[in-house]
């Protein structure tokens, strides 16, 4: 083989991988954030869950008589879409960070189909933390930690 030709099974050199960690403080920073806030969305939607089925069975034993019921239903109701809203922000937000303002506005639309948001909230939220380990930030359960954000 001559000189000019690589191998394409050769690893990367060092300028490739220093490359990989050139990336601006402050974007480290916003998709750390994002990311904190993609947990808690997470969390939210997980508790939200159990919630909704409880308010669920109150109002079916009740056979929709119980006034009382009826306010829970619509309390939770309130709260999703709270919930829905903080998570839309915090998917936008994430995004933006990432990939730029058009693909967070499709993540934010495909947000609203079901099952298809919380996937794509595992996977945005995945990439985030992979993205975020290799610049050295230290992510746990709820995230990246805010003290070791650059």
């Amino acid at each position: 083989m001559s000189e000019s030709e690589q191998n394409p099974y050769q690893a990367p050199t060092a300028s490739a991988a220093a490359g990989a960690q050139g990336d601006a403080p402050e974007k480290v920073r916003a998709v750390g954030k994002a990311q904190r806030l993609v947990n808690f969305a997470i969390l939210l939607y997980l508790l939200l869950i159990p919630i909704n089925i409880f308010a669920n069975i109150t109002m079916a034993a009740s056979n929709g008589e119980s006034i009382g019921a009826l306010i829970m239903l619509l309390l939770v109701g309130v709260a999703a879409l709270g919930i829905v809203v903080f998570i839309l922000v915090a998917v936008a937000m994430l995004a933006n960070a990432m990939h730029g303002p058009v693909m967070a506005v499709l993540y934010c639309v495909a947000m609203l189909i079901p099952c298809v948001g919380l996937i794509l909230l595992v996977v945005l939220n995945a990439r985030a933390t992979n993205y975020l380990k290799k610049h050295g930030v230290k992510v746990g359960l709820l995230g990246a930690d805010p003290r070791t954000l650059p």
